[in-house]
């Protein structure tokens, strides 16, 4: 049996559903056009997202297998990669061209994110194949700004510090190839923090480098990069206390 009390208070809130029936239907009405409102825009920046790299790849992908074809017209070319721009066909460096272009305006339009790293990236790499490590490393600094805190932010520092290796730019060197040892998750983490190393001595800041590989040693013991730089220890400091 239902108590008195419990059918009053049954009653009391039916009353008041009755009563405020307009403004309750108004609240659910305004928190599904807020949850519908939320889906729209998480499947909008999803699918945008996507379009983005799509459309990244694609110029990608159109270059590559214009290489490709281009090479089977000329079984005797060296592969690009390994050519100098000189031995780069006319035909190649016109596609080439062509998709720095198209790479640099989706760069700008997708400048933070996944999709712009991709574009950046893929620009840099035709300047450091063509020996132009100015142009390359401003595409890989473009880049790494594109996906700061992920592993990839890793990747371009890493290859912007070797372009300004190129460029005979230590110092600039020095501080990419620490921001790419500063990366969680970086696989060169090790190797980073040894060419800081390496930069340290060549600037002659022998305390700094010193600092430096015995961090690499007592992170990464076991890393080949670790064994090089306790060699670089004693060196310096005429010691094998390590």
């Amino acid at each position: 049996m239902v108590s008195e009390e419990n059918k009053d208070l049954a009653q009391k809130i039916n009353d008041f559903l009755v009563q405020y029936r307009k403004i309750v239907l108004g609240v659910l009405v305004c928190i599904l056009a807020a949850v519908a409102v939320t889906i729209v825009w998480f499947v909008t920046v999803e699918n945008s997202r996507k379009t983005s790299i799509i459309g990244v790849e694609k110029v990608i992908y159109e270059l590559e297998e214009f290489k490709r074809e281009d090479k089977a017209k000329n079984p005797s070319a060296e592969d690009p990669a390994d050519q100098s721009e000189k031995q780069v066909s006319e035909a190649v460096k016109g596609a080439e061209d062509k998709a720095i272009e198209e790479l640099k305006a989706l760069g700008s339009k997708y400048s933070s994110s996944y999709a712009g790293f991709r574009a950046n990236t893929a620009i840099a790499e035709i300047y450091f194949q063509r020996k132009m490590y100015e142009d390359a490393l401003k595409f890989y600094e473009l880049a790494a700004g594109a996906v700061k805190n992920t592993y990839a932010e890793g990747v371009a520092s890493f290859n912007a510090a070797a372009c300004a290796d190129e460029l005979g730019d230590k110092e600039k060197a020095l501080s990419y190839y620490e921001r790419a040892s500063n990366v969680e998750n970086f696989p060169l983490i090790p190797r980073a923090i040894f060419n800081t190393g390496r930069l340290y001595e060549a600037l002659d800041k022998k305390e700094d480098a010193v600092h430096t590989y015995n961090r690499l040693l007592e992170k990464y013991p076991q890393n080949e990069w670790a064994l090089l730089a306790k060699s670089r220890i004693i060196v310096i400091t005429g010691s094998d206390n390590q």
